[in-house]
C-alpha cells in the first residue's frame, strides 16, 4: 500500500498517546489487518516503543509457520524481511482453518498473549467473522481482555461482535479502496511458500511411541502434520512420514532432545509443502456407548425383598403356546364337539314356570 490512509494515521497516534498492552485487530478477509499491524509496529520502533506482534491468523502467516501462532518482540529490520518471521513462542493449533478449531485458538491465543513482555503487543486475527466467527471473536474478546479493539468494516459486519462490548475502548475504521484481494489459489501458494521456508534444514528423526506422549490423538497417518513439545512450550512443527511397528520416524527441523509430546493436527502435508487434504478435527475416543443395567436395589432395613410375582393363571378354555402366548384351544382331530347346553335361545327372556 503506497498511501496510508488518515484513518491509519489517526489510529497509531492515539496507540501512541494512550499506550494500550493489548491491541485487539479484527476484520474479514482482505481487510488491511496484516498491513496495519506492520505500519503501527513501524510508528512505534521509530518512537522507541518496543512492539510485540502476536499473529493468531493461521492461514496467512506473518509470525511463525501456518497451523500456528506465533508470537515475536518486532526488530526494526523485520519490517523489510520476507514472511513469515520466525516465532519466538508459538501455539500449535493444527489446521489453517479455523472451523473446528476454536478452542485451541482462544486458548492458544490467551496463552501467548500472557507470555508477551511488550509494552505494547499488536493482537492480529483470522477473517473468520461470520457464523462460527462470532462465537471465536467474542471468546478472545472475553479472554483477551483488550486495552483497545482496531475494527477493519466495510458495511458494519462487526456488529454482531461489537454491540456486546461497548463498554470496551474501539475504533472502527473502514476498510482501504487500496488493499488488494488474494484469490484461494494465492493463499495456497503462499502457505506452501511458508512450509518450505520452514522445513528447510529439517531431519527424519525416529522415536520409539513408548517415548512419545501422544496430544489430541487420532489416527496416525503419513503426511500427518504435528506439533512438537518439550512439556513446557509448543517448539514447533513435524511431519509424520512413516509408522512402523517400532515407533514413528518424524520430519522435523526441531532438535531431538528437545521433543517430548508429538501433537496431532488435522491436516496432511507432503514435503517440501504441499497441502494434500484438511482432515476434520481430532476427538478423543469417547467410553462406550453400551447400556449398563442398574444392579437391583438391596431390600430396606428391617424388611425382606419382594417375592417375584407368580405368572397369571390362563383362563378356563384358554391354553398357553409355545411362544408364550395365550389362545382359545383347538378341538383335537377326531374329537366332537359337545352338544350345547339346554335353554332359551340367545337373546330372548326365559318364562317363569307357572305356580302349580
Amino acid at each position: 500500500m503506497e498511501k496510508v490512509p488518515d484513518s491509519w494515521q489517526k489510529a497509531q497516534e492515539v496507540i501512541w498517546q494512550t499506550r494500550p498492552k493489548r491491541v485487539l485487530v479484527l476484520g474479514g478477509v482482505d481487510t488491511g489487518k496484516s498491513s496495519f499491524c506492520f505500519f503501527v509496529a513501524e510508528r512505534l520502533l521509530a518512537r522507541g516503543v518496543p512492539t510485540a506482534l502476536l499473529d493468531a491468523d493461521i492461514g496467512q502467516k506473518d509470525v511463525g509457520p501456518p497451523t500456528t501462532i506465533g508470537l515475536r518482540v518486532l526488530e526494526p529490520e523485520d519490517l523489510s524481511r520476507s514472511r513469515p518471521l520466525p516465532a519466538e513462542e508459538l501455539y500449535f493449533v493444527g489446521s489453517t482453518t479455523p472451523v473446528g478449531h476454536l478452542l485451541p485458538l482462544v486458548v492458544g491465543t490467551k496463552l501467548l498473549a500472557e507470555k508477551s513482555r511488550a509494552p505494547i503487543t499488536l493482537i492480529n486475527t483470522t477473517g473468520l467473522i461470520r457464523g462460527p466467527g462470532v462465537a471465536l471473536k467474542t471468546f478472545q474478546i472475553e479472554s483477551l481482555a483488550p486495552d483497545l479493539i482496531v475494527a477493519f468494516e466495510r458495511e458494519k459486519e462487526l456488529s454482531p461482535i461489537l454491540d456486546g462490548f461497548r463498554h470496551l475502548p474501539v475504533l472502527r475504521l473502514p476498510v482501504p479502496l487500496e488493499v488488494q484481494r488474494k484469490d484461494f489459489q494465492e493463499r495456497r501458494k503462499r502457505r506452501e511458500t511458508a512450509y518450505r521456508r520452514y522445513f528447510e534444514g529439517g531431519t527424519i528423526l525416529e522415536f520409539p511411541l513408548k517415548t512419545l506422549i501422544i496430544q489430541r490423538p487420532r489416527k496416525l497417518v503419513p503426511h500427518l502434520l504435528c506439533g512438537v513439545s518439550d512439556g513446557k512450550r509448543h517448539l514447533g512443527l513435524a511431519l509424520l512420514e512413516q509408522v512402523t511397528a517400532e515407533g514413528l520416524l518424524l520430519f522435523t527441523p526441531v532438535p531431538r532432545e528437545e521433543i517430548k509430546i508429538l501433537i496431532c493436527g488435522s491436516m496432511l502435508v507432503r514435503l517440501p509443502g504441499v497441502e494434500l487434504k484438511k482432515l476434520t478435527a481430532g476427538r478423543p475416543p469417547s467410553p462406550s456407548r453400551k447400556r449398563h443395567t442398574l444392579p437391583a436395589p438391596p431390600p430396606g432395613p428391617g424388611r425382606k425383598g419382594l417375592p417375584k410375582p407368580k405368572p397369571a393363571r390362563p383362563r378356563r378354555g384358554w391354553r398357553r403356546n409355545r411362544a408364550g402366548v395365550t389362545g382359545r384351544s383347538a378341538p383335537q382331530k377326531g374329537a366332537q364337539n359337545p352338544a350345547p347346553a339346554a335353554g332359551p335361545p340367545p337373546g330372548s327372556r326365559a318364562r317363569r314356570p307357572p305356580d302349580r
